[in-house]
């Protein structure tokens, strides 16, 4: 397919065939096919038709959005955890609950001081919830760990008073 790609200060411009698209951002690419928004409307294109040059200067953002799909598809999670015990082949852990506590700005900052407003943060808590976490290394119990993971079926073993329990099976990412 004949086309070109330009960058000025206005913004990139991308011709295909005989049509000029102003303005264009990449916005997904899904099962190879690229979105993109222009000027003129959004258009939907196989990735390998875009013209070589698009394609070289957006080559790290498509690899970051294939791989955001990826994760969106396995229903990848990122999320605190509490170990509970060292296993084989993974962990127990407690899936912790995430509260936002906010912020206050400093007095000196209100009287015009400087330091500016004081950022809040997340405290983190026992959920109760345990989960078995598959490809997890290198860590110790009780330790808060944040972890990428997607889940994949159920783990089942027996707790210390020789109980069968079955948990979510998450895999690290």
């Amino acid at each position: 397919m004949k086309g070109g790609f330009t960058h000025t200060n206005f913004g990139e411009t991308l011709a295909i065939g005989s049509s000029f698209y102003h303005k264009v951002q990449l916005k997904a690419i899904i099962d190879g096919i690229a979105v993109i928004s222009s000027q003129e409307g959004e258009i939907k294109i196989p990735w390998t038709s875009l013209p070589l040059d698009f394609q070289r200067k957006h080559a790290d953002q498509k690899q970051q959005m294939e791989a955001q799909a990826k994760d969106t598809a396995l229903g990848v999670e990122k999320f605190v955890v509490q170990i509970i015990q060292v296993l084989k082949g993974g962990i127990l852990a407690d899936k912790m609950t995430a509260e936002y506590v906010p912020g206050p700005a400093s007095s000196m900052a209100r009287i015009g001081g400087g330091g500016g407003a004081a950022e809040g943060g997340f405290s983190y808590y026992p959920s109760g919830k345990i989960i078995f976490i598959q490809g997890l290394t290198g860590v110790a119990e009780g330790q808060q760990i944040e972890v990428k993971a997607y889940p994949n079926k159920v783990y089942s073993y027996r707790d210390i008073n020789g109980a069968s329990r079955t948990v979510e099976k998450w895999v690290i990412q």
